[in-house]
């Protein structure tokens, strides 16, 4: 138990408040919404697998946050929070997606109709709001 806590307790000092610097990638307290998977999920280690997960898509956005318009960041922040917590996972998801649908506009696979019928019949025309 010790050996999870000085594991957690780090981690969760390091990620602090969710903020995002307008030059550089946020940083949110995901150990609520890792806490909240572990005891949904009643396995044992859950918690310290899905704080390994959230560390791992932290580092990737890092490394990769220069890579994305500001818009899309902008974008990915606010739907990664919707719902409470934000997490890392959440994020980089989306902007994982938002680059591949602007690279690939036509790919047939990314065709969504709304159920309206009048919204966006394509991931590309979502990703630029049309």
């Amino acid at each position: 138990m010790k050996a999870l806590v000085f594991t957690i307790v780090p981690f969760a000092i390091l990620s602090g408040a969710a903020f995002a610097a307008s030059d550089g990638p946020p940083t949110f307290n995901v150990e609520p919404s890792c806490r909240a998977a572990a005891e949904a999920s009643k396995v044992q280690d859950r918690l310290q697998g899905c704080l390994d997960s959230e560390k791992k898509a932290r580092d990737q956005i890092v490394n990769e946050w220069a890579n994305f318009t500001p818009e899309t960041r902008s974008t990915c922040l606010q739907a990664s929070s919707v719902g409470g917590n934000a997490t890392y996972t959440e994020l980089v998801t989306c902007l994982e997606m938002t680059r591949d649908v602007k690279k690939n506009p036509a790919d047939a696979s990314m065709r969504v109709t709304s159920n309206s019928g009048n919204g966006p019949r394509t991931a590309a025309e979502r990703a630029k709001g049309h």
